[in-house]
C-alpha cells in the first residue's frame, strides 16, 4: 500500500476485520470457502444458555452479519427497496416509523442515486408529520443524504488520479429540496407548510455539518439566493428564512451575502407580526455576535431607534442585541428592571399556555424566566418549575 499512515492503516484493519467476520459466517453455513471441494460441516446451533460467553459474544457476530447481509439485499433491490418505502409509508405507529428512518440513516451510503432521491422523497412527506421529534429526525436526515448525494463506498483514488466532477448534482438536489421547503405546494394545508418550513433550520445545520469544508460555500451561495428582494417577499417566507438565518455560519459568507441578510432582517423589523420581528431580532443578535464591528454599523443605528412596545420577548431581544453592541450600559440595565416588574411571570405563564401564542414567542419567554434565575431572582422559582414542567 502506498501512503500509510495511521488513519489510512485504521480503515484497512475496519475492512479486514469485516471480511474475516463474514469468513467466519461463511464456515458456520458450511461453506466450502479454500474450494477445494471437500465442504465442511455446518456449525451445530446451540442454545445461547447453554453457551459460554466467548460462544455467545460470536453468535451475536454471526447473527448481525446475517442480519446485514438480509437488509443490503433488500436495499439493493429497486423492487424490495420500493416495498419499504409503502411499507413505511403506511406505517402509524411512531415509533415503528422512527426504526424506518434509523435504517436508512444507518445504510444511506450504500443506496444509489434513484434509491437516495426516493428516501428524499419519503423524508420530506415526514416533515409534514404531526410528531415534532420525526419532523426532526427525518429533516437531519435529509440534510446528511444531500451532503453525500455523490458519495458512497470507494476505494481510495490516487493523488495523480482526478476526480469525477459530480458536484453539481448533490447542489441540484440541495436547490431542489430548498424550494420545496421554503415555497411549499400550494396545496398543502397551512399547518403542513408552516412545519416543512420550520424544519429547514435543521436541514441547514445538517448539511453544514457533514458537507466536505471547502463545499459548504458553495451550498451557503445557493441558499442565499433565496434571501433576494425582501420587499417582495411574503412573510411567511421571510420568517422561515430569518428563523434559519439565526444558526448560519456567518463567518463563511461574503459582504453580498451579508447585506441580502441585512436588508431581510431591517425590512422584517418593520412588520406589524410580531412573530417575524422576533425572528428579525434573533437573526441580527447572530450577526452581531458573529461579526465584526465594522460589518454592523446599520444594525446598530436599527437598534437605537427600535421600538419594543410592551412586548416583553421584543424588550428582552432588544436587551440582548443592545448588549451585543453596547455592553454595560445603563440602557441595558433599563431594560432589564422592565423585565423584572412583579407581574412579568404571571404574563409570561398565561402566554405560553395560549395555542395561538407564536412558538417563537413561547421561546424566548422560556428564555426570559431562565434569565430571571440565572441573575438571582428565586422568588419565583417553584412556580418556574412548575411552568416548565406543564409546558
Amino acid at each position: 500500500l502506498d501512503n500509510v499512515d495511521q488513519a489510512k492503516r485504521q480503515r484497512y484493519e475496519f475492512v479486514y476485520t469485516k471480511l474475516h467476520d463474514f469468513q467466519d459466517y461463511m464456515e458456520s453455513l458450511g461453506v466450502d470457502i479454500s474450494l477445494s471441494g471437500k465442504p465442511v460441516k455446518a456449525r451445530e446451533k446451540r442454545d445461547i444458555a447453554l453457551q459460554s460467553p466467548s460462544q455467545a459474544v460470536e453468535t451475536l457476530k454471526l447473527l448481525g452479519v446475517e442480519h446485514n447481509i438480509e437488509v443490503m439485499h433488500r436495499l439493493s433491490s429497486e423492487k424490495t427497496f420500493a416495498n419499504i418505502l409503502e411499507a413505511a409509508r403506511s406505517e402509524k405507529k411512531w415509533k415503528n416509523i422512527r426504526a424506518y428512518i434509523n435504517v436508512f440513516e444507518e445504510y444511506f451510503t450504500y443506496l444509489n442515486s434513484r434509491q437516495k432521491i426516493q428516501t428524499l422523497d419519503f423524508l420530506y412527506e415526514l416533515l409534514m408529520h404531526h410528531q415534532g421529534d420525526i419532523r426532526r429526525q427525518a429533516a437531519g436526515l435529509m440534510g446528511n443524504i444531500i451532503a453525500h448525494f455523490n458519495e458512497g463506498y470507494k476505494k481510495e483514488l490516487p493523488a495523480d488520479a482526478l476526480p469525477e466532477s459530480d458536484d453539481d448534482t448533490a447542489l441540484h438536489m440541495w436547490q431542489t429540496y430548498l424550494d420545496m421547503m421554503i415555497f411549499p405546494d400550494h396545496k398543502l394545508t397551512g399547518q403542513h407548510k408552516s412545519w416543512i418550513g420550520y424544519t429547514l433550520k435543521v436541514v441547514i445545520s445538517s448539511v453544514m455539518e457533514h458537507c466536505a469544508f471547502d463545499d459548504r460555500k458553495l451550498y451557503l451561495d445557493v441558499l442565499f439566493s433565496y434571501y433576494q428582494h425582501p420587499e417582495k417577499m411574503k412573510e411567511a417566507t421571510a420568517f422561515v428564512l430569518l428563523d434559519a438565518a439565526a444558526d448560519l455560519p456567518l463567518v463563511l459568507c461574503d459582504s453580498s451575502q451579508l447585506e441580502l441578510l441585512r436588508g431581510l432582517c431591517l425590512q422584517s423589523a418593520l412588520s406589524e407580526r410580531i412573530d417575524l420581528k422576533a425572528a428579525s431580532l434573533r437573526a441580527m443578535t447572530h450577526m452581531a455576535k458573529s461579526l465584526e464591528g465594522g460589518q454592523t454599523e446599520d444594525l446598530r443605528a436599527f437598534v437605537r431607534q427600535f421600538d419594543p412596545g410592551k412586548q416583553p420577548c421584543l424588550i428582552f431581544l432588544k436587551a440582548g442585541l443592545w448588549e451585543a453592541f453596547f455592553p454595560e450600559t445603563e440602557e441595558i440595565r433599563q431594560m432589564r428592571r422592565s423585565l423584572d416588574r412583579g407581574d412579568i411571570v404571571s404574563e409570561i405563564f398565561l402566554d405560553n399556555l395560549k395555542t395561538a401564542t407564536p412558538w417563537i414567542v413561547k421561546s424566548v419567554n422560556i428564555q426570559i424566566l431562565l434569565d430571571q434565575i440565572q441573575r438571582g431572582q428565586k422568588e419565583h422559582l417553584l412556580h418556574i418549575a412548575t411552568h416548565f414542567s406543564n409546558l
